[in-house]
């Protein structure tokens, strides 16, 4: 098979694995196992990439060896796009070094050290890159995004809305852009016309991944629009590729809305899948559902139980941590502060997870806490229930505060001289 076709196979793969389709992904797959071991490696790498399984794209490519041309180049740009998904920078870096000194002006290869550079946080340096890139290729898909996601992170708004809006518009299939705008809108607080200018640009099908679903529901709850947001999250329970993950992230929407009974679906839902996530995923929404119906105490044990069966994610050990505050003895903030601790190492920029060290802050009285727990309160871009928890946070704060006061006074009135007769 000739490197462009091989080439347009494994796109073919990833878009296939992206689907849904396994039919068709087992079919290429079997193409490409008659044209050897690394290329059948390479074909695993490009459906677990579809899948959004960067992990398993990793392993897959240590397989993909010996490998030359236009077909080595694509492996080394997908090896450098699965670390930066994977959270390994440096080793995306290292690779697209590799390739460069085999060929120096490669576009694409570029623009991926200028991605792992921005996921350093190496901002000065991965900016230049990306807009000389711009300048050479205007079109340039990744170019373009990897620009509006820089200039979103410095906080330059209006350019970085700019930027994304032609990515969109440069490549509608793409998931990224899109999920930046939100990003964008719900940081800015503007999230009723984010919802309305995403609910136009969503309206291709092949556009509407379960996380793009799941991003428009979000800005449609915050919005305000509750109505709008049970049917686009049946959209996204109806979708072939569903993950425990997004099961997760249902449950998270359905608990704004106070939903039981699609939250007991759910769980069902995880406790049927072989999914190695699946276990993790059933307890947390086992322990929403007890949250739900008031039971705080069994749900914070299943919570407990969770962070043990899903170790890479923050959530159960921020509503563990929640969980444990409501009851604030020394032994519980204890525990919390355990919870808090290993939430921040996964997420340490989460608006929960900050929301957490807030309310810890405020029971040991740091009243630095306001400035953040007012920041969550108010914030348009932030989910009614964490406003709901913020705004509690800040009346225990003030009735705090005032305590101290008084005991200061009384304490400054205690040290005066008497008063003498006469």
């Amino acid at each position: 098979m000739a490197p462009n076709e091989l080439i347009s196979t494994f796109d073919r793969l990833r878009v296939a694995a992206a689907l849904g389709q396994t039919e068709a992904v087992d079919d290429l797959q079997a193409l490409l196992q008659e044209q050897g071991h690394a290329l059948a490696a390479l074909g695993r790498a490009a459906a677990a990439a579809g899948r959004d399984d960067w992990p398993q794209v990793v392993v897959s490519l240590r397989l993909a060896s010996s490998l030359e041309g236009e077909v080595a180049r694509y492996a080394s740009l997908l090896q450098a796009e699965a670390f930066i998904s994977t959270g390994q920078p440096d080793q995306a870096l290292d690779a697209c070094d590799r390739w460069l000194q085999v060929e120096p002006g490669d576009l694409d290869a570029q623009v991926a050290r200028a991605r792992a550079l921005f996921h350093l946080r190496r901002l000065d340096e991965a900016e230049p890159i990306l807009s000389a890139a711009l300048q050479r290729a205007p079109g340039h898909f990744q170019a373009r995004f990897g620009l509006g996601l820089l200039l979103l992170a410095r906080g330059r708004f209006d350019e970085a809305l700019a930027e994304l809006r032609q990515a969109q518009a440069a490549n509608p299939l793409d998931p990224g852009p899109y999920r930046a705008m939100v990003q964008l809108f719900r940081m800015t607080g503007k999230v009723g016309p984010g919802a309305a200018l995403l609910r136009d640009l969503l309206k291709d099908p092949l556009v509407l991944t379960p996380a793009l679903v799941l991003d428009l529901a979000e800005l449609e709850l915050l919005a305000g629009d509750p109505d709008a947001v049970k049917p686009l999250l049946q959209t996204v329970r109806e979708h072939a590729a569903l993950e425990p993950l997004h099961l997760l992230e249902l449950a998270r929407l359905y608990c704004e809305l106070m939903d039981g009974e699609a939250l007991a679906s759910l769980a069902q839902q995880a406790e049927a899948s072989e999914h190695a996530q699946a276990e993790g995923v059933a307890l947390v929404l086992r322990a929403l559902e007890l949250e739900l119906q008031g039971k705080g105490e069994q749900a914070r044990a299943l919570h407990g139980h969770a962070c043990t069966k899903l170790p890479g994610h923050w959530f159960p050990h921020v509503r563990a941590a929640i969980l444990y505050l409501y009851h604030p003895t020394e032994r519980n903030q204890k525990a919390a502060r355990a919870h808090c601790r290993e939430a921040a190492r996964l997420a340490p920029q989460t608006p929960d997870v900050r929301l957490v060290q807030a309310m810890l802050a405020t029971l040991e009285r740091r009243y630095e806490a306001r400035a953040p727990l007012e920041v969550v309160a108010n914030h348009p871009g932030m989910r009614p229930s964490l406003r709901r928890i913020a705004k509690a946070t800040l009346v225990v704060l003030g009735n705090l505060e005032a305590a101290d006061r008084a005991a200061a006074q009384a304490r400054e009135a205690a040290s005066l001289p008497p008063l003498e007769e006469g």
